[in-house]
């Protein structure tokens, strides 16, 4: 029979011995990891971007998406130019006079009628630009245009200025521009 003081001794020198190989687990671990960080200092991981990659071409795609929609909304800003048109040519013609109150004068129904035409047409070059930038980011062609478009549309505050702006920082990345570059 084993005595309280042997049995002590004796758990003792088992944590003693379980301990020792916890240390040497802990070390080895600790010299795993250190040449892991030495590794990743000389080879860093690899980016998540990668140049020519599905990345690219999905972002292509949703540009060249939300260049047909903007361009169908610049089609509904030429409503605002047909309203003023309207307004120019039928209203300040046929304003009923008023007793004691003067007709307004009938050139402000063309001055009306000219500044609502030309805000449809220039509502309608830009959805058409728009457009047309769409179908060439599609297609891969004509990058200098889809840069010039995203230019004025940067004007467009702010649905306009955040696809321009979008629309630049993909246009300018090496990977998108070899593929704008490459031959038919």
């Amino acid at each position: 029979m084993l005595y309280p003081a042997e049995l002590r001794a004796r758990r003792g020198r088992r944590l003693a011995s379980l301990s020792g190989q916890v240390k040497a687990e802990r070390q080895k671990l600790f010299l795993l990891l250190r040449d892991d960080v030495r590794l990743s200092r000389v080879n860093p991981p690899p980016m998540p971007y990668l140049p020519g990659s599905a990345q690219d071409d999905e972002h292509l795609k949703l540009l060249a998406i939300f260049h047909y929609v903007v361009g169908a909304l610049s089609f509904l800003g030429t409503l605002v130019g047909v309203f003023y048109m309207f307004a120019g040519f039928f209203v300040f013609q046929h304003m009923p006079v008023t007793p004691g109150h003067s007709a307004p004068p009938v050139e402000m129904g063309w001055v009306f009628a000219f500044i609502g035409g030309v805000i449809a047409l220039i509502s309608a070059a830009i959805g058409v630009c728009l457009i047309i930038a769409g179908r060439n980011l599609t297609a891969r062609r004509n990058r200098t245009f889809c840069m010039v478009v995203a230019g004025i549309n940067c004007l467009n505050v702010p649905l306009g200025t955040l696809l321009g702006v979008f629309t630049f920082i993909v246009l300018m990345r090496p990977s998108v521009a070899a593929q704008f570059d490459r031959p038919l």
